[in-house]
């Protein structure tokens, strides 16, 4: 079966299983970096939460031989289980009370999710942009979801961008507080693979800025003094470099970090799920001028 054939029968099979009860829908799901998911859109007709299955890797398994049965099956049992929920109740999200405490911001690459800005609230960062979610509880699993705020919530919930903006500036570090780790390997690697000179992880100290659930980590680029107290704590200047949206790489500045947008790049090409990406080039940060800046 062509991709177009599997989705139908999937979907055939899924109706067969659920019964009529259940609205199956063909979706498609802009995601990072102007990569959309192809899938169905699964709702109970009493209940407003609609789960998304994307079909691409669905269909990439039965193409190397799994049976169309076992993947419906998995669906299923996805659904029963209701993991897509992770704590989150729908009819919570329409008041804005319970959901403030809980709005959080990530950083995403400006110039490729243009289309996506067009439909959420950002405020530019650099060359990137903050972009607001709200952060699902755990649920008994330890599961996390999010839900990427739109401006059609902002809407709902009769408030503005600003207010999003200030909540989001308390709630991110306070939920998702920065943590910085040593780390070298990762570079060392790509460095003798790329031939650059002077990238030597026993004499170059490397740091893993994220946060504690490595989930969209890259943000705490932009929380107040997180990356200046680094830099003065190792009394250097910083190369930032953004290994993915999840987290980034510091490097003190020894003079000796040429070729670095090269690294990047290559990362970025070949190491990377292209949805991960946050920028094709680092940042500095400059201690005697307090300031971050895209190294274009």
């Amino acid at each position: 079966m062509n991709k177009r054939e599997f989705t139908e029968q999937i979907k055939q099979t899924l109706m067969e299983k659920l019964g009529d009860d259940v609205l199956l829908e063909d979706t498609k799901v802009l995601k990072n970096n102007g990569i959309c998911y192809e899938g169905i859109t699964i709702r109970k007709k009493e209940e407003r939460i609609s789960p998304n299955i994307y079909l691409d890797a669905l269909y990439e398994r039965y193409r190397l031989g799994e049976p169309l049965t076992k993947l419906s099956d998995e669906i299923c049992s996805f659904l029963e289980q209701e993991t897509f929920r992770a704590g989150f109740v729908a009819d919570d999200f329409i008041d804005f009370e319970k959901m403030k405490d809980r709005i959080v911001f990530k950083l995403v690459n400006l110039e490729k999710n243009e289309k996506l800005l067009e439909d959420v609230p950002y405020d530019r960062f650099m060359d990137l942009a903050k972009v607001y979610y709200y952060l699902v509880p755990e649920n008994e699993e330890g599961l996390v979801a999010s839900v990427l705020i739109h401006q059609s919530h902002v809407k709902i919930w009769k408030t503005d961008p600003e207010v999003i903006r200030e909540l989001a500036a308390v709630n991110t570090p306070r939920l998702l507080p920065p943590e910085i780790i040593g780390m070298k390997e990762l570079i060392e690697d790509m460095a003798k693979r790329l031939q650059l000179p002077g990238i030597d992880g026993d004499s170059i100290p490397m740091y893993v800025l994220s946060n504690e659930r490595r989930m969209n980590g890259a943000a705490a680029m932009a929380y107040p003094g997180v990356i200046r107290e680094f830099a003065l704590r190792m009394e250097s200047d910083l190369y930032v470099i953004p290994s993915s949206i999840h987290e980034l790489i510091l490097v003190p500045d020894n003079g000796m970090m040429q070729g670095m947008n090269d690294f990047v790049r290559e990362v970025n090409r070949t190491e990377l799920d292209p949805k991960d990406v946050l920028a094709d080039h680092v940042y500095y940060f400059d201690r005697r001028e307090d300031q971050l800046l895209a190294i274009l």
